[in-house]
């Protein structure tokens, strides 16, 4: 997939700049952050309950693995555990998420430029932050970037997807921002045969999209 470099490119060269850990992955609102982590914490415990087992979470776009911190608090009272893992393209965030939290399975991978293919399947796959900022790419390209991410990621989960973009029912679009509207989130769910959708607003400005496959 051309270009879609230039995204994780940028939010290596956010990390090496910032030094607080949220802004160091493109947070710069701490509480919009944490209503996001929060949002997909509960979704996992909440889904482990109905399923009535231990779950499997595929963390895509990890960078410093901060949603693990929160899925392991939400989840403490669980029966059923969240089996956490995080894959960055980054081998830079992938090195620091591994510095901070050694213990976890976090896996420098390229879903869409791969030779060898994860053999693991996922219950629940979250892409976090991957398709909220566009960069330098246009709006036609991160369409195709975020089909042709659902089409490899969907290869590998057996019950849902979850990610965000922004809104586009705003009074101004930001430049560096990926405004999606829901015509088009619907006309992709319906090209790629999810089951089902719904999409939910977690924070101002954006929503989140669960497709259940």
């Amino acid at each position: 997939m051309v270009g879609y470099s230039i995204i994780a490119a940028r939010y290596e060269q956010i990390a090496r700049k910032e030094r607080e850990e949220l802004r160091r992955v493109g947070w710069n609102n701490s509480e919009r952050a944490l209503a996001r982590y929060k949002y997909i914490s509960n979704l996992a415990s909440q889904t482990a309950s109905i399923i009535g087992r231990d779950l499997v979470l595929f963390d895509i776009g990890c960078g410093l693995c901060n949603l693990y911190d929160h899925i392991n608090l939400t989840n403490r009272n669980n029966n059923f555990k969240i089996d956490y893992r995080g894959f960055d393209i980054s081998s830079y965030l992938v090195k620091e998420a591994l510095a901070s939290r050694p213990h976890l399975e976090v896996i420098e991978y390229d879903f869409l430029n791969q030779k060898s293919k994860i053999c693991d399947i996922s219950d629940l796959s979250v892409m976090n932050g991957v398709f909220t900022q566009k960069f330098d790419l246009q709006h036609n390209k991160m369409v195709c970037f975020l089909r042709e991410m659902l089409i490899a990621v969907k290869q590998n989960t057996s019950l849902a997807i979850v990610f965000n973009v922004m809104s586009d029912r705003v009074d101004y679009k930001l430049e560096n921002a990926f405004h999606l509207s829901k015509d088009e989130i619907s006309e992709l769910m319906q090209e790629l045969a999810f089951a089902t959708y719904y999409i939910e607003s977690i924070v101002p400005y954006e929503y989140f999209v669960r497709a259940y496959v």
